[in-house]
């Protein structure tokens, strides 16, 4: 049966063409997905261990539709235990955005009641690490020391 998941939404204070652009490549992913392990990817797809609450599971996924500026959506592999697909959905504005993640499972209604807990906040997680990462100030360049001159 289809569980439907959806995060809360959040303020990016980021460009939403850098957010979109981030959220496309599966590789970005490793660093927003929490408990994330053994990471194997590129661009479309991705093979990783995450953890969800007490256990560790195996994932692979892939991004199956791509919405330029607007969406993202990915889906597990067939050999997942628990099928699933993930929207990430931007709403532009000229130079922030808001965010939302929404996820859509098979589940059994004791998958319902164990798992959506987890996975809520899970997605929820991962929306404020796509936050924190985007909105993270760049380095800003340091002035080279200046020698001093002999006396």
């Amino acid at each position: 049966m289809k569980h439907r998941i959806v995060s809360t939404r959040l303020l990016v204070k980021a460009h939403p063409t850098h957010v979109y652009k981030f959220i496309e490549n599966m590789e970005n992913h490793r660093q927003i997905v929490p408990g994330v392990s053994d990471w194997a990817g590129d661009k479309d797809s991705a093979r990783y261990s995450v953890r969800l609450g007490l256990a560790r599971q195996k994932a692979e996924t892939r991004i199956t539709e791509r919405v330029i500026g607007l969406r993202i959506c990915e889906e597990s592999v067939i050999s997942s235990p628990c099928p699933y697909r993930r929207w990430y959905k931007i709403q532009a504005d000229e130079h922030t955005c808001i965010l939302e993640i929404a996820m859509e499972c098979d589940m059994s209604p004791l998958q319902r009641f164990l798992l959506a807990p987890v996975f809520k906040g899970q997605i929820e997680r991962m929306l404020k690490n796509i936050k924190a990462v985007m909105e993270k100030p760049k380095e800003a360049a340091r002035p080279a020391p200046v020698a001093s001159a002999p006396a």
